[in-house]
């Protein structure tokens, strides 16, 4: 068990986040298709998205941000208008 408590609003993540706010396009289906984002946390590790619906936005793709590599995701969580990805291999 567990001894120590853990602060509230401690940052427990891999990477630290850093808010931002910038266009992003989410391609897939071999690049024929593509969904508008707004990343609005970034890290080394992933991303937080937001987007108009989650509907159609499959568990892994390729994301594109004007000042970063093109970065190959995998949906890590959804909830609302929402997601965060992790950034893996291709």
């Amino acid at each position: 068990m567990l001894s120590e408590t853990i602060p509230a609003g401690a940052e427990m993540r891999a990477f630290p986040r850093h808010r931002t706010l910038k266009g992003g396009v989410i391609i897939f289906n071999s690049s024929r298709s593509t969904i508008n984002c707004v990343m609005r946390d970034q890290s080394d590790g992933g991303a937080r998205l937001q987007l108009p619906s989650l509907l159609g936005v499959p568990d892994q793709f390729d994301l594109v941000v004007s000042d970063i590599p093109r970065q190959h995701c995998r949906v890590a969580w959804k909830a609302g208008q929402a997601m965060g990805v992790q950034f893996v291999a291709a």
